[in-house]
């Protein structure tokens, strides 16, 4: 069975107990606000950007509560002074840390050894085409494809592992399968695959379509079958349901304890390590976000605040608060999502299904499939449409 990309399968990890990842974002904002994140965090009067003490004493409290995971980025992470301190610190503490660094200008072969030797375990870079041309202005850097492939030498030269991350949606839905094609031709130890996000309740043709989500879904499955990378995803829990069918699930005679059973063997394709626990790892679920300026999200994908480092203890947000707890009740869901017999499974992207319909709780536009429960069950998989 393959591991995470950080050396340990975190299916011990309990999700109502802590995360198996917690995501950090440093370094100055970036010019243009993201639009899957809450622009209005810039002017927010908590107290600016997270001090060198205050960062320090945050991966002390991450560390405490045994989570395995740190993951540090943000734009312009590369030109905050202590990044390099943070990095040896968090290995003192004995997490694992990935670094996702912005803009990959700053990212020269002299900066891919000093975080190797700080401690970094994998450098996580952005691919959103297989071509030069559409990847630059996705992301709107100049070069930065090229970069992107430069940089994975670097790191190879370092025995730096490299995680890829893409970001689906209409516009580069077409390339899936060159884009597998290249993420295994370039040796990189994992592959991430997140998807756009809709925005306003009548969604956008940005996102991607339920049968499309299938498309990408068949590429990243045949693609970890045939190969040693690992491939994970955000933003798109219903993969579970999708490995199920794969592997035989029949609705008629499904059990909760079979399916997860299905889902263990096949746990390398589970996002951050969802594999034996009863509900995919994901937004709020095995998973949280500090942004830049201390404030704690379920993601960076879903913009509800649910406190602050300089205010609350993470452990106490994660545990108690009925955002995150929200997120982990399946019983709470609504809809298609709440009468779904795989809830446990999957549960939906409540990200996504806030950016759609304004309720995270809502059910998850992305979905096709049709529950037990649902009239005109018994149609093929991927006829059915969300509601």
């Amino acid at each position: 069975m393959k591991v995470d990309a950080y050396g340990k399968h975190a299916g011990s990890i309990v999700f109502d107990d802590r995360p198996s990842v917690v995501m950090l974002e440093v370094g100055p904002p970036p010019a243009l606000p993201d639009h899957d994140r809450d622009a209005s965090a810039a002017s927010s009067p908590c107290g600016g950007e997270l001090t060198a003490l205050e960062a320090l004493n945050l991966i002390d409290r991450v560390a405490r509560r045994n989570t395995p995971v740190l993951v540090i980025g943000g734009q312009r992470s590369l030109a905050r002074p202590d990044l390099l301190a943070l990095v040896q610190h968090a290995r003192r503490r004995r997490l694992r840390v990935g670094l996702a660094p912005r803009p990959l200008t700053a990212l020269t072969p002299d900066t891919i050894e000093a975080l190797q030797h700080a401690g970094v375990d994998q450098l996580i870079l952005p691919l959103d085409a297989p071509v030069a041309d559409e990847h630059d202005r996705y992301s709107g850097e100049p070069g930065a494809f090229v970069r992107t492939l430069e940089s994975i030498g670097y790191a190879n030269d370092c025995r730096l592992p490299v995680q890829l991350t893409t970001r689906f949606g209409a516009r580069n839905h077409h390339h899936r399968e060159r884009l597998a094609e290249l993420v295994e031709e370039l040796g990189v130890a994992a592959w991430e695959a997140s998807f756009m996000l809709p925005h306003g309740r009548d969604g956008s043709p940005a996102a991607l379509a339920p049968h499309q989500f299938r498309d990408v879904f068949e590429s990243l499955y045949r693609l970890d079958s045939e190969t040693e990378a690992l491939v994970t995803l955000r933003e798109a829990p219903h993969f579970r349901r999708f490995i199920l069918e794969k592997e035989g699930y029949d609705a008629e005679f499904a059990t909760l304890d079979r399916d997860l059973r299905l889902c263990a063997e096949r746990s390398a394709h589970l996002v951050r390590g969802a594999g034996l626990s009863p509900s995919a790892g994901d937004t709020g679920r095995g998973c949280l976000f500090v942004d830049r300026l201390g404030y704690i999200y379920p993601s960076a994908s879903l913009p509800i605040r649910a406190g602050n480092v300089r205010t609350d203890t993470i452990a106490g947000v994660y545990r108690h608060s009925s955002l995150f707890t929200d997120l982990r009740a399946h019983a709470s869901l609504k809809g298609k999502c709440g009468r779904c017999e795989l809830r446990q499974v999957c549960g939906g992207s409540r990200a996504r299904a806030y950016a759609a319909r304004g309720d995270y709780l809502a059910p998850d536009p992305a979905c096709d499939y049709s529950p037990r429960a649902e009239p005109g069950h018994g149609q093929s998989p991927g006829t059915g449409h969300g509601s």
